[in-house]
């Protein structure tokens, strides 16, 4: 099975606009949808940025 961060990971590059961002609203939104929690969301965002998986410019995200 996938890890959260993972999960949270791949929803960023779905959900990203053409130039690669996505909000946080939109990532909270998608998987709050897919049962996950908040705080685990924002746990994983967290991890996905200090990993370097993620890269963040304040509310917004995008994968490296």
């Amino acid at each position: 099975m996938t890890d959260i961060t993972t999960r949270v990971v791949e929803t960023v590059a779905e959900a990203a606009d053409s130039d690669g961002w996505c909000s946080r609203d939109q990532i909270v939104a998608l998987m709050t949808q897919r049962g996950v929690d908040r705080m685990e969301i924002r746990r994983a965002l967290q991890r996905g940025v200090d990993e370097s998986r993620l890269e963040r410019d304040g509310d917004r995200y995008r994968r490296r």
